[in-house]
């Protein structure tokens, strides 16, 4: 891969890994309160303690995937945030759509509440992964030829 390309991709990288790793550290440290964000949503607010539970790690291990994995791997970290960020984006859009004035729980405690600049941010964070996703993919792993 070309200099230009791999300095693009870890910048990438590195910003999305620090958005992803910030947020699940600052939701595990919070997480009485982040249950309550995500009941707040009011799509299945009983399950809000297992997502609560499962979430800030799944953000932590896919960030450092992204950020210290190679080759597939980082693939997959990159999928897995793309992933939230959709179903997160989708779960706003919602919440918007029905009229609910909340936060959108992105970074724990004190994260704004859901509008334009929620969907614009996300937007931009589903663009990285992309991105990432793109510019590692042409990484191949060539089979040696057992002759």
């Amino acid at each position: 891969m070309p200099i230009h390309k791999r300095a693009l991709s870890l910048v990438l990288r590195l910003a999305i890994a620090a958005v992803f790793l910030f947020a699940g550290i600052e939701k595990w440290r919070g997480a009485e309160a982040f249950v309550e964000q995500i009941a707040n949503y009011q799509f299945y607010p009983e399950y809000a303690p297992f997502v609560a539970l499962l979430l800030p790690p799944c953000e932590v291990v896919a960030a450092l995937a992204v950020l210290f994995m190679r080759g597939r791997w980082r693939q997959a970290g990159a999928l897995v945030i793309l992933g939230m960020l959709v179903v997160f984006t989708f779960a706003m859009a919602r919440a918007w759509s029905l009229g609910i004035n909340i936060e959108c729980g992105c970074f724990g405690t004190g994260s704004p509440n859901i509008g334009p600049l929620s969907f614009a941010r996300n937007g931009l964070m589903i663009a990285v992964c992309v991105a990432i996703f793109g510019l590692e993919g042409g990484r191949r792993i060539a089979p040696k030829n057992v002759a």
